[in-house]
């Protein structure tokens, strides 16, 4: 398996909504939807907030796992916070479906 955000193998699994926001909401840690793989290096590098991931990296299954856990308001608020959104479509979409509701 390659990581999703260079051309490293990765080793680890990477919570997209991470564990301590999962305990919170009572969201399945083990929820394959809510995983990426990354190389130790792209890992702790997000982690340490020195190279956060892009949300381009992110499958598709992260978004829709985050929209079902906390709604299109929060999900984009959470992912914008923690991830490098750029102009991917997908957190456009959160923000105009947390609008259109409002």
């Amino acid at each position: 398996m390659t990581c999703a955000a260079c051309p490293q193998p990765a080793d680890e699994l990477h919570h997209v909504v991470y564990r301590q926001e999962l305990r919170r909401l009572t969201g399945d840690p083990d929820d394959t939807a809510n995983l990426v793989p990354l190389c130790r290096d792209c890992h702790a590098a997000h982690h340490q907030r020195a190279e956060p991931l892009p949300t381009r990296v992110l499958p598709d299954s992260a978004f829709t796992f985050a929209r079902g856990l906390m709604g299109a308001g929060m999900a984009y608020e959470y992912l914008t916070r923690r991830y490098v959104a750029g102009n991917d479509p997908r957190v456009a979409d959160l923000l105009a479906e947390w609008e259109a509701a409002a």
